[in-house]
Formats: structure tokens, sequence, C-alpha cells
């Protein structure tokens, strides 16, 4: 083999050698930070979805916190209105808040309401038996230690999870006592892990502990699995509610370093080959140049010479390398006979040039330890004087240098610190920061640090990193330390100035709400979302446009401008819409936020509820025009009474020369008939005189102490005779009445205009009922009836099946010549008279009547010797009158509605209030415990409260009932509506009676 094929196999093994070598080296040292930047890279979306998972809990939280710190809830869970749950856990409720369940729990722990919500149907489904059975009396979820406690996380079911928050119910005041517990749940379903996955960009799934098919990770931390050549996972157990490990979450993301750590590999392979090809070829040509052509000729002329023997010729030398030394030499040999003294010459030449490339090399040694020695030097100054505290540490953990800065933050000194091994500390947390940096890893730590070597606490941050030779190995670490004391102390002033500030706006009564400059919600107190309804959680960062009512945009408008122009403004009357779309007349007030640079940053809006001022000005009002009423009608009888002096004289004169003319005249001439009209017009005249007296209360009267009963008892043959034949009378005397003191020719007025009266609106036939009763009245019931006054009294009832009146006729019917009649068949004086005569004997009239369904007056007349009687109290048996049963009230009029629940609970009852039967029949179809009387109004708009009684007896048999009414209980039994014995309480009533009658029903 020639030198030349021996050379070129030389320079081709070494290439292929070193090209090997220099990419194993490469893959060695990237490979690894590669597959340190994809685990990390993992993990890192791994804690994305954690957070998320925590942003979803915590947003259940604060929903909860919301509604359990409502007063509605609040009294919801005393009283059980179920007002409270018609209005606020409606289906679009559970929808916008995206719950699949809310329970309510009381005191007890027992269930006040619980619902369910099918998100696929949008409808309202029965509570899921798996939750149920989590959320009895004394679970874990039920049991609150204070105000602030919550419960939160995942429970762990066989048809799915279900993320829950659980949160004390309190008032908007965050005080106690502790009232009951609010549960609301979202179901784990794929819409919310989807929601996950678009949130955090993630493919990820969520898998139950009991799937066997799914391998249990670690019980912390994140462990992370290469899938395939193309997939990463990481992995995680995540904890349900009660903290134990329930499902195991996985986060998947193709393997992008791992494919561009190839095709970087390959291209450094590709570019290193070419590079290494090259030069090896540069190689091979400059040897073949520079040493094997030059050895050929050498070897050319070294054999010519041995040929022809020609000792004169010499070898052609060119350049001074280890050839020209081997030519030289040659050359020497041949010339050894001539000059000794040009062989010494050319030795000296060769260790001469020899000596030269030693120096330089010396020299280029010292050049690059002088530049060591100034990068050290640099290196050193910025370590020392670094305005950061800076430390050193081999692999043990044991620091080996650290700069003054260092020292004085730990407060210590070089000596102690120098050799201390901080593996050893006891602070944890900054030993496990150590330990990543050891690990490769960057380890952080911030929290106030301990010195081991000096008494002093210190805030600081710090971050610990390795340092890694060339050899790809960690042999130590370094550390960066920043005291954060300053820092730490302007946060913590920072926050206490926005919690005493946001304490403030909280605690503000009034609704207050802060909008940016593009007009947006940044901020809504407690008091705005319990008046109009809407949270701050789903109004941050949106337009209130649905808060202001239509007619109300141009003030609006004007406001907007003022804000916008810096200008601040208070005092504005006008209307915002609730989230139900109730409107709420409000004073509106407005003030700019401005920077520290003067620029205005957001608005701020207080709005105040004047509801109960305008409820106060229209009571005012009402009052007002009821004085004035009273000031009529006695302005109306003073003047009735004046007039009807005079005019009785007058009729008098008239009625006496008529009687002595008609002595003179002969009965059978044409002007006696004349006088006679005449006379019988004077009598008329003299009969509404005594009405103006009667209703002017100026009449002459004897009092006497009487029975109302013997009274009506020897008037019932003339009643009779007054109403008709076809009109049937109904007597129904009641026993033991008590005696009253009054005229005996009054009650005969009283009786003879109410029966005229009802039998003119009676067309054809029909009934009028007269009764009496005894009757008591307390403090309640007067504050509540205009007109009455507390005491005993006798009552005396007149009622028709006839036409009826409307409100407005009611309210005019006592006035003097009011009447609805046609012209000439009434005066309008015969009601007037009743009410003079009531008034005149210390009593009070009430009337009871609707267009078609008759009238009732009921008169109550003092008891006699009633100024030596007081009040009853509350009668000695009330104690046993109490109960603890469920009663369902029904009643059309909303004050009487409100007093009966009142009394009702003040008995004891657990009371489900109706303002209608249909509102009554979705109560008793709704309430699954048990209700046992249904105490029920008689005339009301929708269905009577028989027809009503018989809806209910269809869905609970076993509900007992109770009527109640103006109208007299015989004129509501013969009108058909109801049956004889009947359990049944008269209106008006105080509440002794509605115990007893309460009572008697439930028992008997």
């Amino acid at each position: 083999m020639t030198l030349s094929k021996k050379t070129y196999l030389i320079v081709c093994a070494a290439f292929i050698g070193l090209v090997s070598v220099l990419s194993f080296v490469a893959s060695k040292a990237l490979w690894k930070d590669f597959d340190v930047i994809e685990e990390n890279s993992i993990k890192n979306h791994v804690s994305r979805v954690l957070n998320m998972i925590d942003y979803e809990y915590e947003t259940l939280v604060t929903t909860a916190g919301d509604y359990a710190g409502w007063d509605d809830t609040y009294a919801f869970v005393q009283n059980k209105n179920e007002k409270y749950i018609k209005s606020n856990m409606t289906d679009s409720t559970f929808a916008q808040l995206k719950l699949n369940a809310v329970i309510i729990l009381n005191t007890k722990g027992e269930v006040a309401y619980s619902m369910g919500y099918d998100r696929r149907e949008d409808k309202q489904v029965p509570l899921s038996a798996e939750i149920a059975e989590h959320v009895r009396a004394g679970s874990f979820l039920a049991r609150h230690e204070n105000i602030k406690s919550y419960k939160k996380g995942i429970l762990s079911l066989k048809n799915g999870g279900v993320i829950l928050a659980s949160r004390p119910i309190i008032t908007s005041e965050y005080s106690g006592p502790i009232m009951g517990t609010l549960i609301i749940g979202r179901d784990l379903d794929e819409e919310v892990l989807g929601r996950w996955a678009k949130l955090t960009r993630t493919e990820l799934s969520l898998k139950p502990l009991w799937d066997k098919k799914e391998a249990l990770p670690a019980p912390s931390g994140i462990e992370v699995e290469n899938v395939s050549s193309g997939i990463i996972e990481g992995r995680t157990q995540i904890p349900d509610v009660y903290g134990k490990p329930a499902y195991v979450l996985g986060v998947r993301m193709p393997r992008h370093v791992h494919l561009q750590a190839q095709r970087t590999m390959r291209y450094l392979a590709i570019v290193t080959s070419v590079v290494f090809l090259l030069f090896a070829l540069a190689i091979v040509w400059l040897l073949k140049k520079s040493i094997i052509t030059r050895i050929v000729s050498i070897g050319r002329d070294v054999n010519k010479i041995g040929i022809d023997a020609d000792f004169a010729a010499r070898i052609r030398v060119d350049g001074e390398d280890e050839l020209t030394m081997l030519g030289s030499e040659i050359n020497g040999m041949i010339e050894k006979l001539e000059a000794s003294t040009w062989q010494l010459t050319d030795t000296h030449n060769t260790l001469y040039n020899t000596n030269q490339v030693l120096l330089e090399q010396i020299e280029e040694k010292k050049q690059s330890e002088t530049a060591l020695r100034k990068s050290e030097e640099k290196y050193r100054l910025i370590f020392e004087y670094s305005p950061l505290g800076l430390l050193s540490f081999d692999e043990k953990g044991v620091i080996v240098a650290c700069n003054e800065n260092f020292v004085r933050i730990i407060g210590s000194s070089q000596e102690a610190l120098v050799g201390l091994n901080m593996l050893n500390l006891p602070d944890k947390k900054i030993v496990s920061a150590v330990r990543k940096a050891l690990g490769g890893e960057t380890g952080l730590y911030e929290d106030a640090y301990h010195s081991v070597t000096a008494d002093k606490i210190t805030p600081v941050r710090a971050l610990f990193a390795p340092m890694i030779g060339g050899d790809g190995l960690i042999f130590g670490g370094v550390g960066i330390i920043e005291d954060i004391t300053d820092r730490k102390s302007a946060e913590n002033a920072l926050r206490e100035s926005e919690k005493k500030y946001r304490l403030v706006l909280e605690a503000n009564p009034d609704p207050v709400i802060v909008y940016d400059i593009e007009g947006k919600v940044i901020y809504l107190n407690p008091a705005f979302a319990g008046l109009f309804g809407w949270s701050l959680e789903e109004r941050i960062g949106k337009k209130m446009d649905d808060f202001v009512p239509d007619e109300n945009w141009p003030e609006t408008r004007m406001m907007i401008g003022r804000m916008i122009a810096g200008e601040n403004f208070s005092g504005i009357e006008t209307s915002r819409l609730t989230r139900d779309g109730k409107m709420i007349p409000v004073i509106i007030s407005g003030s700019c936020y401005r920077n520290q640079e003067g620029k205005i940053e957001a608005s701020v809006i207080n709005l105040r509820d004047i509801t109960g001022i305008r409820k106060a000005e229209a009571e005012k009002k009402k009052l007002e025009e009821q004085y004035r009423q009273a000031q009529k009608m006695e302005a109306i009888g003073q003047l009735a009474g004046g007039i009807a002096h005079d005019f009785n004289n007058m009729l008098n004169i008239i009625l006496g020369y008529s009687q002595m003319a008609l002595m003179k005249i002969d009965p059978s001439d044409q002007l006696n008939a004349t006088i006679r009209e005449i006379m019988n017009a004077a009598r008329r005249s003299a009969d509404i005189v005594r009405q103006l007296l009667a209703f002017a209360r100026k009449q002459t009267i004897a009092p006497k102490e009487l029975n109302l009963n013997d009274a009506v008892t020897g008037m019932l043959n003339m009643l009779r005779k007054l109403i008709g034949e076809n009109i049937d009378l109904i007597w129904i005397p009641a026993a033991k009445l008590w005696p009253v003191k009054m005229d005996p020719a009054q009650v005969d007025q009283l009786m003879a205009n109410l029966a005229v009266n009802a039998r003119d609106s009676i067309s054809g036939v029909g009934k009028i009922t007269i009764e009496t009763g005894n009757a008591e009245f307390d403090e309640a019931y007067c504050i509540q009836h205009e007109g009455s006054v507390p005491g005993h009294y006798a009552m005396l009832a007149v009622s028709d099946n006839g036409c009826g009146m409307d409100k407005e006729t009611c309210e005019q019917i006592f006035e003097p010549f009011f009447t609805t009649k046609e012209v000439g068949k009434g005066t309008g004086m015969g009601l007037a008279t009743v009410y003079g005569i009531v008034k005149q004997n210390n009593g009070f009239i009430n009337v009871y009547s609707e267009p078609g369904k008759g009238t009732t007056f009921k008169i109550y007349v003092p008891r006699c010797g009633d100024e030596d009687l007081a009040i009853d109290e509350p009668r000695p048996e009330a104690e046993h009158l109490t109960g603890t049963e469920t009663v369902l009230l029904v009643e059309d009029d909303e004050i009487l509605l409100k007093m009966a629940e009142m009394m009702l609970k003040e008995l004891g009852y657990e009371v489900l209030s109706a303002g209608s039967p249909n509102e009554a029949v979705q109560l008793a179809v709704k309430y699954t415990g048990e209700i046992h009387l249904l105490m029920t109004d008689v005339v009301m708009p929708e269905m009577s409260g028989r027809d009503l009684q018989k809806r209910l007896n269809a869905l609970r048999p076993d509900t007992k009932c109770l009527f109640m009414s103006g109208y007299t209980a015989n004129v509501i039994a013969h009108r058909g509506i109801l049956d004889e014995g009947v359990n049944f309480l008269q209106k008006p009533f105080i509440m002794n009676d509605m115990a007893f009658k309460v009572r008697e029903a439930l028992d008997k």
C-alpha cells in the first residue's frame, strides 16, 4: 500500500471517529435539556388546569355566599316563604348560574328546599338521591363552625361527579346566628371539561379512581409519561370534597420539543459531516501538496543520484519543515566530505527555528493565563459588589462563598455562613428550593427567613440555580437573595387600605355601582345585589343598559355627560329596573374617581331607594283624603242640622194651616184632595228632616238599655210587609246577646232603612238575612280598621243576595243625597241616616259587597256598661290553643293575608301563604310535607273557597278546612256556597277568635 493510500485511510478513519464522537457528545448534552424543557412544559399545563379547577371552586363558593348572605334567604329558612323560592329558584336562575343542584338546610340540618336541574331538558328535576345522602343532617357539608366557614370540592358519584360549595346562611350584614346551610352544585360533565380545556388550551381528561383501567399516580405532585414518540402526558390526583383522592387528571400535549430536537440533531449531523468532510479533503489536499508530493520528489532525486553516482548533485529543498530537514540530511550525507561546517550551520539553524516555535507557544500560554486572571477578577468584583445577596454552594449544599450584601441581609458573618450546610436548615421551604437547584431546576423561596446564625427575621425572596460543568454534571449551585421588607410593608399597607375602603363600600346601606371610563361595571356592593338582584360576578366587565328604563335614558345621558366632563352630581330622582324587571324609584348621586395624575379612571354611583318615601307620601295623601272626607261629612252634618231645625218649623206651619183648612172644606170638594196632597208632601219632607237630624246626630233620643234580639223581633212583621212577598226574610238571633243602650226608635230606623236598601238591590226573588252576635276588638284589629275602637260590641247584620256594589260606590254610600236609584225613587238619605245613628251611639259600621254577589252591613254598638269592662287579654285557654301544624292560608286581600299569617305564626303554626286559589293549588302540589288545614276566604276572584276545597281534597284528602268571610255564615250557606255545619270564622276577628276556630277545626 502506497503512502498516499495510507494517508487517505488514516484521514477517513479520523473523520468518521471524530464525527461519531461529536454526535454522541452533542446528543447526550442536548437531549437531557430537551427532556427537561418538555417535562416543565407539561407540568405547567397541568398546573394551569389545576388553577382552573380552583377558580371553578371559588366561583361556586362566591355564588353560594351571595345567596347564603341574603336577608331573603335568612327569612326563608325561618318561615319557609314560598314566594322566595318562586322568585329566586327559577329555571332561568339555574341556567344562568349553570347550577344542577340547590339545597337549603335549616338549623337542625333538615332540608327546607332542594331541587336539581337538567340543563339538557332545561327544567327543574328532583334532587339526586346520591347527593341527598351527602347533605343529610349532621353531614360534613351541612356543618359550619362560624359565619366565615365554607366547604368546596368534588363529590364523586356513580353517575358522574358534582362540584359542590357549601356556605352558612347569615344576614346581609355578615352577622349570625347561623340559620342553616346553603349548598349549590354543578355537574362535572363534558361541558365543564370542555370549557376547562378551551380556557387552558389543553387536551385534558378526568377519570375516577374507581376506574380500574386508570393507573394511580403518586399521592402528590405531577407524574410525566411519554405516551408515544409524539405525545407526552402529565397526570396528578384530584381530591374530593372530603380530601380523599377521587379523580386522575390527565393532560396531554404533542412532543414538539422532542420532534424539534430530532430535526436539530439530524441537521447538526449533516452540517458536521459536511464541514468535517470538507476539512478532511482540505487536509488531504494539503498533505498531498505539502508532504507527499515533496517526499516523492525527494525519493526521485535520491534515486537519480544513486543511479548516476553524482555526489555533486543536490536534492531540491523547499521550505524549512521536517522534509526540508530530511532533504538537508540527505544532502549532508552527500556533502559530508565537503563542508562539515555547513552541516553544523544547518543544525544550528534547525535548533534555532525549533526554539522560536517553543518561545511563541510559551508567550501564548502567558497571555491566556493573564486573560483568565482578569476574567476571574471581573467576576469576583461583580460577586462582591452586587446590590443583591449572592452565594455559591457545592453539590452537598455547603456554602463555599457569599458576598457582604448576603451577610448583611441574613444578619450574620462570613465566618458563620461559609461552611454552613443549607440542607440541614430548619426552614423546610428553603431546603426544598436548594434541593431543586441541586436537582437541575430553579428553586424559589419567598418568606420571612429566621437566621440560624443570628437572631434576625428578614422577609426575603431567593432564587437558587444549578451550576453545570462542561461534562453536563451538576457540581453545585448559586443563590440570589433580595431583602423584600419594604415591599412587604407596602403590600400590607395597600391591602389594609383596600380592605378599609372595601368595608366602607360593602357596609354602605345604599346600593353602590362603580363604572370604568367605558361604562363597564367594575364593582357592585352587597346592598346593590340585594336590592336589584345582580351579582358582581355576572355583571363585572359588562354594561348595565338593561338597568335603565327606556323613559329615563334622556336624564341618564345627561348624568353620563356630566361624569365625562368631570362634574359630580347629587339628588337626581329617577327610576331603575331590577333584574326581574321591577321598577324602583331612586335618588342618584355620582362622583368621579381620578388617579394621581388627575385623569378620570372611574365613576362611583350611589343610589338610594325611595320606595318607602313614596309609600309614606301616598299614605299621607290617603290620610289627608280621609281627613278631608271626615271634615266634609262633619260639615254636611252641621249644615244639615242647622237647616233641619228651621225647616222643621216651617213644615209645622204648613201642616197646621193645611189641617185647619181641611176642617172648613167639605170632603167632597176637589180642594180637599189638593190640600191632602200638600199635607202628604209635608209629611214626607218631615221624614227627610228627621233623617237629616239623625245624620247630624242632633235628633232628640231617649236611650235605654235593651236587647237587640227583642227590638228586631218586635218589628219582623212590619219588615216582611215592607220588603214584599217575593223576598224571603231570615232571622237568626244570637244566644246570650250582650245588651246595648240606645233609643228603640233608632233601632226601628236602622232596620227600616237597611231593609228597604236591601229590597231595592234585589231584582225578583231573593233573600234578606238579619242576625245578631257578640264581638270583641283589640288594639291590633283597630289599627288595621279605621273608625273602630277597642271594646265589647253587640253586632247587628243585614245581608242580601242582590246586585252588590263596586269599591267606588261603597266609598260614597254614607254621603247625604248620594243614590244609585233612578230620579224620584230615592232621596239618598237612607244610609246616611244609618251612619248618623251608629255614630251617635258610639258604634261603627262595616260594609262587605261585590258586584253580583250581594251586600252585608254589620253594625257594632257598644255593650251596655262597657266603660267598666276592659279588653280581654288573650283567653286563658290560649296557651293550649296554639299548635305546630301546617296551615295553607288563602286570602285575596293582601293586608288581611299578612295580618292572618302573622297571627298564625304567633300561635306557633307553620304557614303557607297564597294570594289566590291557583297559587294555593300550586303550593299544595309542590309542598312535600303534610298540610293539616286549609284556611280560606269564601268569595275570591278565580274560584270560590268551596271550589278550592274540592280541588285540594282531590290532592290531599286528609286536609281539613276552615272558611272565613265578611258575609254571615248563614247567608253564605243559603246561597249554596257552603253546607250547614262547616267550620266558619266570621270577619272581622281577633287573634283569640281565630285561635279557637283553628284549634276547633283541627281537633274535629
